[in-house]
């Protein structure tokens, strides 16, 4: 899994062992990290439950930080996958629509992946995100924009439009819906504000006509 800087966050040996095995390697330490967080998270702890001796993971990652980037990721390339499968399957509000509900089912399938991302985003771990945001926000923010630049020239959204600043709030929009379904504290503010009996498909919708009113014309072509 090469880094999306260009190089490697492991070591070449890491590629040559089995994938059940660099499987068992990235599940304890997602788990690990997750639960602990980067400072307080034992990388002892997480060759132990991985099943292989503390000198063997050093062979596969220089440090601790290596190893939680390598995590990290592999969350934003997952991320990255569903952007892709995005791109050109339908028009600018049903894109949208269906980006906010694949954004809450990789909350909920990858919590602990979710988790590491919100981490990776505090100041305290400012140096590490460094090393992995720069192309990922790039990546991310090309989307967004390329969506809602084709989306201004087919008249699906008005042509005032700032796109920069649209672009922005669907990013945010997407981040904080990934919060609100992957960690407690931001799952329970969600809830103090819609309630508890508020559906996934009520959030999404409403969402969606969030954006709807922002963006939309004042009449849709036809």
């Amino acid at each position: 899994m090469k880094s999306i800087n260009g190089g490697n966050f492991h070591k070449e040996v890491f590629e040559r062992i089995s994938d059940d095995k660099r499987e068992k390697i990235f599940e304890s330490a997602m788990h690990e990290f997750a639960k602990e967080g980067y400072v307080a998270a034992n990388i002892n702890t997480i060759a132990s439950k991985a099943g292989i001796s503390i000198g063997a993971m050093y062979t596969y990652f220089p440090s601790k930080e290596n190893l939680f980037l390598a995590i990290a990721e592999r969350g934003v390339a997952i991320y990255q996958e569903i952007l892709a499968d995005l791109v050109g399957r339908a028009g600018f509000f049903e894109t949208v629509e269906r980006l906010f509900h694949l954004t809450i089912e990789y909350a909920k399938e990858h919590t602990d992946l979710s988790r590491l991302y919100l981490e990776l985003s505090t100041e305290q771990l400012g140096n590490l995100s460094v090393r992995l945001s720069e192309k990922m926000e790039i990546d991310f923010r090309e989307f967004y924009t390329e969506l809602l630049a084709a989306a201004k020239e087919k008249g699906e959204i008005r042509s005032d439009v700032d796109i920069g600043f649209a672009a922005k709030m669907l990013d945010d929009l997407v981040i904080s819906l990934q919060f609100s379904y992957s960690v407690s504290y931001y799952n329970e503010r969600m809830q103090q504000y819609v309630g508890e009996d508020h559906s996934e498909a009520q959030m999404v919708q409403n969402l969606v006509d969030l954006v709807h009113r922002y963006l939309a014309p004042e009449t849709m072509p036809a």
